[in-house]
């Protein structure tokens, strides 16, 4: 038997928690919601727990008159394999799913949830059942079709055909939508199953099928129920689908969290360590090591039991067996029939909800005083309610399809390999414009410098491949420090990476779009610990060598500098030619997986006229070479593959190796660019055809540099946009590979939303919205909480957050503006001072500030511009281009001692520029008496204290 929950629950977006909690007191195959009124701001897991893979449609605007309510919803049970097909929608809000057998002699289940709106016309109308009939005349004749949902049609009424059947028959038409619908009923071969009236005596709910075996009972609601659409439990009386989809094997894992350290390090103490890695080889030199480690792990390190969770964490065991009692029953009654075993389930199901609710209400209080004391605790239960991402029981790529474990990490597996370039390919005469006369050709390493960096570890990061976590290294770090010095400076002596060092575990992220098409998820790469650590102290010698000779213009994986810097010389180029009633042209370019696609080769002649030579070269070369990845998922692996090209992800090298790979493509360009690692943008002043002649040669060198370097554009997403307050202007169009760049009018450049007037208008419109998503998901999320201060923490963490990123760059010019991004605050406290009974006492927003201790937005932005100023004066933000736009008074007045110069602006745009805007504001109240901040004085940490302290109104 299949069993099927409906409800139509107009609106659950404010009872999120309530039909979470009664969802798990259910077992439910299958969830369908509609009139959900969800949007993205509220996540999966807010309203379904882990149990179950959830397919969504919320209401889209553009089809339908209002822009609130509507929306359907579909769970299945993760066990079940299940395709979208995304293809089926129409205009109305439907989603379509087929739910797979595992044996070909069991049919198919074509599923679709629909919402229909009472003010539907005509021709849309019309337009949904000519979908829906294609749909079905489309589907395998053996196939059981289902369609659950609010068709809206008060007018239809239905009756039993006989006692001896479930299927209704409708009453005489009397509008277009019964018309629409019993035509459809026809063509298709389909019944009406649902013979529940709602209180007004009106079928609003359908449900429909070809198959004669479905049966309508009214059940439990898990949502309040509306009087005009009673819940349904929706069962398949012939049809038995055996479990199947992605379900991670029992395993046990060695609990690091419970080992006695004692004993682990007092063993490791009498290790003769340059007898056990006296092999030459350093492969076998590091499998002797690793042999050591882990028999002494598994001696003193207990076992744990590592499955999925079928219930939440804070599930009691009282709980847990009360809904396993009420599973037995339920099945009891539903195979025998037996009143008693029906009262059985009715007392335990009573039971099981009031545990439940208990149970979450003592896991919101612990969570909320871990605030104190394990923090990671509370951001897990926030992770949490946004819902885990897992991966769809069925798969595809391309032609090709998988619906078990294996045959998806196989798929995903193949996925990610087919990035990558083959490195045979003849490395075309490669040399610097300025030659390097220093050279790296050796690096040894102390154990001081291992000792140190290993008491640098996160004790939190997981294993590697190699199963040893972070946690063991830095409690045994006296006892390991020794063996790794030997074995890192045995490595870099005869230049050769150890192989096992090489393997890489990848895990699969959902990006965006359809979850069933591999496409459209990115790896994670998970590194050894020891493999990391030991880069780790390669790479401080290395950055230190080749420092001096990355340009200025690379602002990514650079101490110092960072995307504040970047975006700072942006602004001001854009904002002086603002000053000069100019035009400046960018072009912003793609480059296509363009850390997969390193050629090994090319950047190892690279490195070498960077003037790392001997073995250290060797060694790099070594570290490169046969790199090997494989998918790892809920315990099954993809076969290893080789990785021919690309740096390293996860990695601490990887990084610094593409920065010195793309730092000569900076020599060729003629006009200015900034890079944030791959991030490329290239812009110049236009003022006459010629400019533009330089700037688009500047985008041919770009091309041709990717195709001597073995790159790739992905020009599509290339664009151009042209900065000026001027009525007229020049309009060239730009183009790379014969391809004319899309103009634009507003792009995102790291982040922060440019738009061709510098307004910045799109941007405020873009933080406040998500802000205001983000406000509502604490809020939802918080329900339980008491104290104030805790939804205050989340507000800081989630909401203050994405309002002050990049606030140097974009702060408002105006107080239209301003006063837009206070509302959101000013919102928080309203819902602040609510929870804590204050009521309207606290009428005004600087009272709740006040009692609340909470600073506006508008200051914490000045300070944030007064602390950037002070990091540029002494290079914590690392960039001579902005130091040298910083123009100081050389004899200020005593009277009024201010110390930079401002220069004369001609616009807004001009006078708001950062740099300016910041040296003004340090001017304005170091004339103050009051004033005792010095920024000239280097203490970062005691000159933000005391700007903290500033009143800047």
């Amino acid at each position: 038997m299949y069993n099927i929950y409906y409800q139509n629950v107009n609106r659950i977006r404010s009872k999120t928690t309530d039909v979470f909690l009664n969802i798990l007191n259910s077992n439910y195959d299958c969830i369908c919601l509609t009139e959900t009124n969800l949007n993205s701001s509220v996540f999966d897991g807010e309203v379904l727990d882990d149990r179950y893979n959830v397919f969504r449609r919320d209401r889209y605007t553009s089809t339908i008159s209002k822009s609130e309510g509507g929306g359907v919803l579909i769970a299945v049970q993760k066990h079940l394999n299940v395709i979208q097909h995304q293809g089926l929608s129409s205009e109305i809000e439907d989603i379509w799913i087929t739910i797979l057998p595992n044996s070909p002699t069991i049919k198919k289940i074509n599923l679709c949830v629909c919402y229909l709106p009472p003010d539907l016309s005509y021709d849309k109308s019309l337009s949904f059942y000519n979908k829906l009939q294609n749909n079905l005349l489309d589907r395998c004749a053996s196939d059981i079709n289902l369609i659950i949902g609010d068709f809206n049609i008060p007018t239809l009424s239905w009756h039993k055909e006989s006692n001896s059947s479930n299927i209704l028959n409708p009453s005489s038409p009397s509008d277009f939508r019964s018309n629409l619908l019993l035509s459809t009923l026809s063509l298709c071969n389909l019944f009406q199953f649902n013979n529940i009236s709602n209180k007004n005596g009106r079928w609003l709910d359908l449900v429909l099928s070809n198959e004669e075996s479905v049966t309508v009972t009214e059940t439990d609601p898990i949502s309040k129920v509306d009087r005009h659409h009673p819940p349904l439990l929706i069962e398949l009386n012939h049809i038995s689908l055996p479990p199947k989809g992605i379900k991670p094997k029992k395993r046990f894992r060695l609990n690091f969290e419970k080992a006695d350290y004692n004993k682990i390090r007092s063993e490791l103490a009498t290790i003769d360590w340059n007898d056990v890695l006296s092999d030459d080889d350093i492969d076998s030199a590091v499998e002797s090591f690793y042999e050591v480690i882990h028999n002494t792990i598994i001696k003193y390190t207990p076992l744990s039991k590592d499955d999925s969770h079928i219930y939440p964490v804070w599930f009691s065991p009282s709980l847990k067996h009360c809904l396993n009692e009420k599973l037995k029953y339920h099945r009891l009654y539903k195979k025998y029939g037996n009143p008693r075993d029906y009262d059985s389930y009715s007392l335990l199901r009573t039971r099981a909800k009031t545990l439940i609710k208990s149970c979450y209400k003592q896991f919101i209080d612990s969570t909320e005083a871990s605030l104190e004391n394990n923090i990671k605790s509370f951001w897990r239960f926030i992770n949490n309610r946004k819902g885990k991402k897992t991966l769809p029981p069925s798969m595809h790529l391309g032609d090709k399809t998988a619906s078990d474990s294996q045959g998806i990490t196989e798929l995903l597996s193949e996925y990610f390999t087919s990035v990558f370039e083959k490195t045979d390919l003849p490395i075309p005469e490669f040399q610097l414009k300025t030659i390097i006369n220093d050279t790296l050709s050796t690096i040894k390493l102390c154990e001081f410098e291992v000792i140190n960096k290993i008491k640098t570890l996160d004790p939190n990061k997981g294993a590697g491949p190699d199963g040893i976590p972070s946690k063991f290294i830095v409690n045994c770090c006296d006892q390991l420090s020794y063996p790794l010095t030997l074995l890192f400076n045995r490595s870099l002596k005869i230049g050769v990476f150890p192989s096992c060092w090489k393997l890489a575990h990848v895990v699969p992220i959902h990006k965006a779009g359809d979850s069933t098409n591999c496409e459209n998820y990115r790896p994670i790469s998970i590194l050894s610990c020891i493999a990391k650590l030991f880069e780790s102290l390669v790479y401080d010698i290395f950055f230190s060598h080749v420092k001096p000779y990355l340009h200025e213009q690379q602002h990514g994986f650079v101490k110092g500098k960072s995307i504040l810097s970047n975006l700072l010389e942006y602004r001001d180029y854009l904002s002086s030619a603002f000053n000069e009633r100019g035009q400046v042209d960018s072009i912003y370019t793609d480059f296509k997986k363009a850390f997969d696609k390193v050629n090994h080769s090319l950047l190892c002649v690279k490195l070498s006229c960077y003037g790392v030579h001997g073995s250290l070269l060797r060694w790099v070369k070594s570290y490169l070479h046969k790199r090997s990845q494989l998918v790892a998922l809920g315990g099954y692996k993809s076969s290893p593959v080789l990785i021919d090209s690309g740096v390293p992800q996860g990695s601490h090298l990887g990084p610094l190796f593409f920065v010195i790979f793309i730092n000569d493509l900076i020599d060729r360009l003629s006009c200015r660019c900034l890079l944030y690692a791959d991030d490329l943008k290239v812009f110049h002043s236009i003022k006459t055809d010629f400019d533009c002649t330089l700037l688009q040669n500047d985008a041919d060198t770009i091309s041709e540099w990717c195709n001597a370097n073995f790159m790739h554009l992905n020009v599509r997403k290339c664009c151009i946009i042209t900065f000026t307050n001027k009525k007229s202007h020049i309009k060239y169009d730009y183009a790379i590979e014969g391809q004319t760049l899309e103009r634009k009018t507003v792009v995102k450049d790291l982040g922060i939303l440019f738009d061709n007037k510098l307004t910045f208008r799109d941007h405020y419109d873009y933080i406040i919205n998500k802000a205001y998503s983000m406000l509502g998901f604490i809020v939802r999320s918080s329900k339980g909480f008491k104290n104030p201060h805790s939804f205050i923490y989340l507000y800081n963490a989630i909401v203050r957050s994405t309002l002050e990123y990049g606030s140097t760059i974009w702060s408002p010019n105006y107080e239209i503006h301003s006063k837009r991004i206070e509302g959101v605050q000013s919102k928080m406290l309203r819902i602040v001072s609510h929870k804590s009974g204050y009521g309207r006492s606290l009428s005004s927003y600087n009272e709740r500030m006040t009692t609340f201790n909470v600073t506006p937005l508008y200051i914490r932005r000045k300070q944030h511009d007064i602390i950037n100023l002070h990091k540029i004066i002494h290079s914590f933000i690392n960039s001579p281009n902005l130091i040298s736009l910083i123009r100081f008074n050389a004899k200020p007045n005593l009277r009024h001692p201010k110390p930079f110069h401002i220069q004369s602006c001609n616009n807004n745009i001009s006078f708001f520029n950062p740099i300016v805007r910041m040296c003004r504001l340090y001017n304005d109240f170091a004339c103050s008496k009051d004033c005792d901040v010095d920024v000239f004085d280097p203490r970062v940490y005691k000159f933000k204290t005391l700007v903290r302290s500033l009143k800047l109104e």
